[in-house]
């Protein structure tokens, strides 16, 4: 640092140093947003030891480069929020999780003699062993739900309309038709993203549809989500936290603020 007359100058090199922590700490943001794939402002500020306006400006700058994107109250990994993974691949993904999730809903929300809706997804078809011999009816999308409902003797109806390859559901305007005429006790979705100020939310837009009007034809509508599914948002929102009750292995803390919307597991 110069003085002259009494005007301070900063030199080069400190410039060039600040440029350089600035540098270090985007790395170390991206390393924890890497790790654990949601970071809290708060945890940012903590770690780096920085202000929370140092870390807002490190956010966007980040988010414009690509490498990270902003949600309510943090950050988080990049997201693809117009993709979707086939069928087999989110069979392999969070499968115990997703075991206990069934097993929880099947024995609190699932009751003799209803009519339910069993949306299309793997979560959803965990349920399905848990169903057999509570006579009930199953109305789903779910082509590959079919061998497992017949195999426990549960009496189902599929739905009519356009087949989406990727997921193996039922959807399009004869489907929607087809539910418009039908109401149930109870309906069990699965879900792409879960956010706190977006909602539960799908990458398809003919898949939201569908999930929007069975939660109007329901009386209630129960939403199966593993923890990975949190801080995330997809391209199209079905509901909102008040619309439906999500029941999950476990959420992040700021989602426990939600208690009349979500329920979590006790393993």
């Amino acid at each position: 640092m110069l003085a002259s007359e009494g005007v301070i100058v900063y030199n080069e090199v400190e410039s060039e140093d600040e440029t350089m922590i600035a540098k270090q700490r985007h790395q170390h943001i991206l390393d924890l947003v890497a790790a654990q794939a949601f970071v809290s402002i708060q945890e940012m500020t903590t770690i780096t030891d920085s202000s929370e306006a140092t870390i807002r400006r490190d956010l966007l700058k980040l988010e414009a480069e690509g490498l990270l994107e902003r949600v309510h109250g943090g950050a988080m990994k990049k997201n693809q929020s117009l993709s979707e993974a086939s069928m087999q691949t989110k069979k392999q993904q969070a499968c115990t999780q997703k075991q206990l999730v069934a097993a929880y809903v099947a024995k609190q929300y699932v009751q003799a003699g209803q009519v339910v809706y069993l949306d299309a997804g793997t979560a959803t078809q965990q349920l399905i062993p848990y169903l057999a011999n509570k006579n009930i009816s199953v109305v789903t999308n779910g082509i590959h739900h079919i061998p497992k409902l017949l195999e426990h003797g549960i009496q189902t109806t599929l739905l009519g309309g356009q087949i989406k390859p990727l997921t193996q559901a039922v959807i399009g305007t004869q489907a929607l038709y087809q539910l418009s005429h039908y109401a149930f006790d109870c309906c069990f979705l699965g879900v792409n993203s879960i956010d706190e100020q977006f909602g539960c939310s799908t990458p398809d837009e003919a898949e939201a549809a569908l999930k929007q009007l069975v939660i109007r034809q329901s009386a209630q509508a129960i939403v199966l989500a593993d923890a990975s599914k949190f801080h995330q948002r997809s391209f199209v929102r079905f509901a909102r936290f008040e619309e439906v009750k999500i029941i999950t292995d476990s959420c992040p803390q700021v989602y426990r603020q939600y208690p009349e919307s979500i329920e979590e597991v006790s393993q």
